[in-house]
């Protein structure tokens, strides 16, 4: 968000065409006219919906939860789809409601459908409504120029009544939310077209001419050319940690738009207020300053408006006030304020941000309202002595202002962000961090029970005496686990475009588990805790992509040097690696399969494990078959043993020892011209390196072949992932023996898996695998990364 002065243009004047006919392509943006109400000062967009497509007005809420329309009167449409009770659509929306409805189907009233709250924030009603998806049309653009209009079939809104329409502006349909919820038009209209979390809006102060709302990134040009997107100036978005809305659910986060504003100045001169009021109380979520599109006036709490008041006066004191025209309290004769390029010629307000340097600059034509020919009034408005919001900058006051919603890089931060080292556990449940011990954090936020977060969690334990709810921590090394609560802070990551490194960006809400510190036992040194990627829903991938909008979908690559980083790589490719190598291109799948049973160290009865299980059909070394028990290598579905996982947590292949004895046999056979020496622990069966040669992809060794789908689908080990050099004149085979009853047959070590890409897509359930990196003469350690967060 930023004031766009010292350039002063009009919101108007970017040209937005008729629809352009359509056909398919992925846009870079979307745009939409927002216009001005005369009648009630409401900003007013129109989508186009259902089938056949139908123009929809609507109220733009800027911290609206989602789209809502009236589907009592006139909804008709052959693609509406109620969210059935339980789908992803409901966890999407974070509906825990489930209703019935006993009249005929139509949208708004559908048996098993899932609901939430249509809130109309003019009137501050809300009442309970179906949520469902329906065929939506926007115009595309690229910043300058209208582009095509393309369609998106299943987007999701709420059925409102036709009473909730009361106080809004003639012919509106319902309300168009922007807020900060994974539903509303910015979120959705991102993830749809894979374009980044952002969205700028810029309000006309006239009601005879659009302005406009951009989805994804710039430019914004506006006519005659300006492109208002290069005088941004930036300051953080501010989460109130308690919801705003008419209805909402304890532990719910306001979807509002905060920001820090710090002090007042009038003319350069700082305007005496209680500095309090400007912070938002983490307890109840009172104080602080919000921005509006649905108050026509910013509205400031009594004190903050008697001092504003008071100040500009005084610094307009040659100018006669006249009596007050409501809702405003200081007027003026406007036949004696002169005239400038940014409005009437009085005192400029500002709002002082994260420093003195960085300020909002309110101008005449943003502060003063001309409510007569002859009277210019003060556009605030006192919201009284105890409103939820100390100041709520109004729709009046951002006019002709550019104002950008950067959701994917929101600094929400005031305290520095601390490095934490972790162990990477591929299929580890959450992020789990020791809190006993040096957590210091100011935005540090628990999980209530019951909340939305512990649902997603899947979490059903509470902690009565703190209302936390909490999961079970589990260190994956030792096989050890404790009870840890719930909490969330801001974790910041590099970006990147798959080739070379981007911006570092922050998640502010994102969910872990704090452990006691005993936890850490058998972890490396300085490691504070885990890195959970596995299948659960507040795993890494799994928040990373909600958050950002990408597919879901990961990929590692482990370097095989302890001297050199690999790395781990959320959303799409490329994954390209020095010199230029896309390793993405070489990818074999197979399908990932769920183990019914979990493989944590505490779980409850029912819950599926969060690790990675690929089917292994046979084994194979050096094209021949190794004879052993096939019944092993698939789950047993009552009590989950058996089968092949992924596993970081394991540096080398872990074998029932049936298996074990077989790869050992067969490997020693084809290799039996070499010397075998004395076994080294944990391995069973060493050689001596002399007599080895040396390949590019390592020791020349047989090659053992994990046969998987079928006979043409396998991953191939070669020597320099089946070999360990444990000293000068020693190779051992890097595989373990892992007794006559493991949990699982074969679990595949992080030695078998250095220097090989892996890419786990949880979106269509399978897994993408190349051959060692050696090949393409590079390794995991090539990968253009840098760690300055």
């Amino acid at each position: 968000m930023a004031s766009s002065f010292p350039f002063f243009f009009l919101c108007a004047l970017l040209s937005i065409s008729a629809a352009l006919a359509q056909t398919s392509f992925r846009p870079k943006a979307l745009v939409l006219p927002v216009t001005k109400d005369s009648s009630t000062l409401q900003y007013l967009t129109r989508i186009n919906q259902r089938t056949p497509l139908v123009p929809v007005s609507l109220t733009v809420d800027l911290g609206g939860q989602f789209l809502w329309v009236d589907c009592d009167q006139g909804y008709v449409t052959s693609t509406y789809r109620p969210a059935r009770c339980g789908s992803a659509q409901c966890h999407l929306a974070g509906s825990g409601s489930c209703g019935t409805c006993n009249s005929a189907p139509r949208p708004g009233c559908n048996n098993n459908t899932c609901g939430l709250f249509p809130d109309n924030t003019i009137t501050n009603t809300a009442t309970s409504g179906d949520l469902g998806s329906d065929v939506v049309s926007v115009q595309s653009t690229d910043g300058k120029n209208p582009g095509r209009v393309v369609s998106q079939s299943n987007f999701l809104f709420v059925c409102g009544s036709t009473f909730l329409l009361e106080g809004l502006a003639s012919g509106v349909k319902g309300m168009a939310g922007l807020g900060r919820t994974r539903i509303s038009l910015p979120s959705q209209f991102a993830a749809a077209y894979s374009f980044p979390r952002k969205f700028a809006i810029c309000l006309s102060s006239s009601t005879r001419a659009s302005g406009v709302a951009f989805f994804g990134n710039g430019p914004y040009v506006l006519l005659p050319n300006v492109d208002a997107s290069t005088s941004l100036i930036y300051t953080p978005l501010i989460i109130n940690p308690v919801s705003t809305a008419a209805v909402y659910s304890e532990g719910e986060a306001s979807s509002d738009y905060f920001i820090g504003v710090k002090s007042i100045k009038i003319r350069e001169k700082v305007v005496p207020i209680n500095t309090n009021l400007l912070s938002i109380n983490k307890t109840d979520g009172y104080g602080g300053t919000k921005i509006s599109t649905v108050n026509p006036y910013t509205v400031l709490q009594t004190s903050i408006y008697n001092a504003l008041v008071k100040a500009f006066v005084n610094e307009l004191s040659g100018v006669p006030r006249v009596a007050s025209v409501a809702p405003f309290g200081a007027c003026f004769s406007s036949k004696n304020i002169g005239s400038t390029r940014v409005g009437p010629a009085v005192p400029q307000i500002d709002l002082v941000l994260q420093s003195e340097s960085v300020y909002w600059r309110i101008f005449g034509a943003n502060s003063m309202v001309q409510v007569s020919d002859d009277v210019l009034c003060l556009g605030f408005v006192d919201g009284g002595a105890n409103p939820r919001t100390s100041i709520v900058i109004g729709g009046y006051q951002i006019e002709d202002n550019l104002l950008q919603f950067d959701l994917a890089t929101s600094r929400l931060v005031r305290g520095p962000l601390a490095p934490v080292s972790l162990t990477l556990d591929l299929g580890g449940q959450f992020i789990w961090v020791d809190c006993e011990k040096g957590y210091v954090s100011s935005t540090y936020r628990p999980a209530r029970c019951r909340s939305a977060q512990c649902n997603l969690a899947g979490s059903t334990a509470c902690v009565v005496s703190t209302n936390t709810c909490g999961l079970a921590p589990d260190n994956s090394i030792i096989r050890t686990a404790t009870f840890g609560d719930l909490g969330s802070d801001i974790v910041a990551f590099q970006s990147t475009d798959g080739k070379n490194p981007g911006r570092v960006v922050s998640q502010p809400n994102f969910l872990f588990v704090c452990s006691p510190t005993f936890l850490l036992e058998g972890l490396a040194a300085g490691v504070k805790g885990m890195a959970g990627l596995g299948r659960k829903k507040i795993s890494i991938p799994s928040q990373l992509s909600a958050y950002f909008s990408f597919p879901k979908k990961f990929a590692i690559c482990l370097s095989s040097s302890t001297s050199a980083s690999g790395v781990v790589l959320f959303g799409n490719g490329p994954y390209v690696f020095l010199p230029n190598v896309d390793a993405s291109t070489s990818l074999i799948y197979t399908p990932l399969f769920i183990n019914p049973v979990s493989t944590a160290s505490a779980y409850s009865e029912g819950d599926a494990s969060s690790e990675y299980f690929i089917r292994v059909k046979s084994i194979k070394i050096n094209e021949k078959f190794v004879p052993l028990n096939a019944n092993l290598l698939s789950i047993n579905k009552t009590d989950g043993y058996g089968g092949t996982k992924i596993s970081t947590v394991n540096p080398f292949t872990v074998l029932e020892s049936s298996i074990y004895n077989a790869v050992v046999k067969a490997f020693v056979n084809e290799l039996s011209g070499i010397p075998r020496v004395a076994s080294v622990a944990p391995f069973g069966a060493c050689f001596s390196s002399k007599n080895i040669g040396s390949t590019r992809v390592g020791p020349a060794v047989p090659q053992i072949d994990l046969v998987l789908q079928s006979a043409s689908v396998y991953w191939r080990i070669f020597g320099a992932n089946s070999m360990v050099q444990v000293s000068n004149d020693v190779l051992c085979l890097g595989f373990v023996d892992g007794g006559a009853n493991p949990r699982t047959s074969i679990v595949i070590g992080g030695h078998q898996i250095e220097d090989n890409l892996l890419q786990f897509d949880l979106a269509t359930s399978r897994l993408g695998f190349s051959s060692s990196l050696l090949f393409r003469q590079t390794t995991c350690a090539n990968f253009n990364f840098t760690s300055n967060a």
